[in-house]
């Protein structure tokens, strides 16, 4: 912690062109969610989305969280606030924002599931409308998807809770573990397209699984 002083001190040195980059980044991610989000509201209905995909892509986000949070240099630039201005503190910080601001929008994909699996079996058995993928997939799905918000929300708990025991008790093991969750985020992210493209496949079809957030998605 003796070189604190002068990191805070580079942090304070913000870059203009560096900061707007950033923030494009973050508004690029948006443009990225947006298509996918209109594309299930639009539709009322998770149908596409495999149970696994929105589960693990959730799981993933959580652990990419908390492994930049466990980072030294995370915790660095989150105590030069103390010292920095507000501008240099956000510019500083911008490399956590985008992370969490991205996982964020992943996470706007998880409730939407969730909801709109709930109000399609809804609508199915109240007879206002039938469901895109019948009657027993729909209630299926229905009934997965409050308990993969469930265990999402149960293994972000313990993933932050766990992080924040580390940084207190055990300091010397912080590196150990950002490195486990972030082999973690990256078995997640890969195995989450798994169950998506059985789905897909199965299905003949794309559903509420939107094409141009995908193109985007993919640079």
């Amino acid at each position: 912690m003796t070189d604190q002083p002068s990191k805070c001190a580079n942090l304070a040195e913000t870059s203009i062109p560096q900061f707007i980059v950033s923030c494009a980044l973050m508004v690029w991610l948006l443009i990225c969610y947006l298509p996918q989000w209109a594309r299930i509201i639009s539709r009322q209905s998770a149908e596409g989305l495999s149970t696994l995909y929105v589960l693990l892509g959730s799981l993933s986000g959580v652990c990419a969280v908390g492994n930049i949070l466990m980072l030294p240099s995370s915790a660095v630039e989150m105590g030069c606030c103390r010292h920095n201005t507000r501008f240099a503190c956000v510019s500083g910080l911008l490399g956590v924002l985008q992370v969490v601001f991205g996982i964020g929008c992943f996470w706007v994909i998880l409730f939407m599931y969730v909801y709109y699996s709930e109000e399609e079996a809804e609508a199915q058995a109240a007879g206002r409308r039938s469901s895109f993928s019948g009657p027993e997939r729909t209630f299926r799905r229905a009934r997965r998807a409050y308990l993969i918000l469930l265990v999402a929300c149960a293994f972000a708990f313990a993933i932050l809770l766990s992080s924040a025991i580390v940084l207190n008790r055990f300091p010397w093991l912080a590196q150990g573990w950002a490195d486990i969750l972030g082999i973690a985020v990256a078995v997640f992210a890969c195995v989450q397209w798994v169950p998506q493209t059985w789905t897909t496949w199965h299905l003949g079809h794309l559903g509420s699984l939107s094409l141009p957030s995908l193109c985007l998605m993919a640079p």
